[in-house]
């Protein structure tokens, strides 16, 4: 192997592990600025999803769990009122960007409880055809957090639990 290749291969590496120590130190930093400070925080939101010939009411909660080396999941549950109080499932990783924008990318979910119809069909569109999806934090206090969509500009609230 020749020099340049091997320098290539050094400064490669290199670039790859400081971009890893980045995320995960920026992640660590921007966290305690949105979650205020809350170990495994809960999370709780209730909302209406109008369709044209349909209105679906729904109830979220979300957990958002530290893993290792300062690493993010959120579990999430939909629970929508007109369908039979099916229950959705749905894991998260998450990564918060700066102290107003996170991103959001799905890991798992739960196939076997869904409905054709309101959140719970976009639930099951999102499962099979899974994105990134960035939010951006829009209002923030002590016990709430409003954050949107930024491909969707769809505005939600959640309120803390925990």
């Amino acid at each position: 192997m020749n020099n340049v290749a091997k320098y290539t291969l050094v400064l490669y590496c290199l670039g790859a592990l400081c971009g890893a120590v980045y995320l995960l130190g920026s992640n660590e930093l921007f966290v305690s600025k949105v979650i205020n400070n809350r170990t495994n925080p809960i999370v709780f939101s209730e909302g209406v999803a109008y369709g044209k010939n349909s209105v679906n009411r729904y109830r979220e909660v979300h957990s958002i769990l530290r893993l290792f080396w300062g690493i993010h999941s959120m579990k999430s549950t939909v629970l929508s009122s007109n369908s039979d109080d099916k229950a959705y499932n749905q894991s998260y990783s998450i990564h918060f960007l700066s102290s107003n924008l996170f991103s959001v990318s799905m890991s798992a979910g739960n196939q076997k409880k869904r409905s054709s119809s309101g959140s719970d069909l976009s639930e099951a569109h999102l499962n099979e055809y899974p994105r990134d999806e960035v939010f951006q934090i829009v209002k923030k206090t002590s016990a709430l957090i409003c954050y949107s969509s930024l491909s969707t500009s769809a505005v939600d609230c959640v309120q803390f639990v925990k």
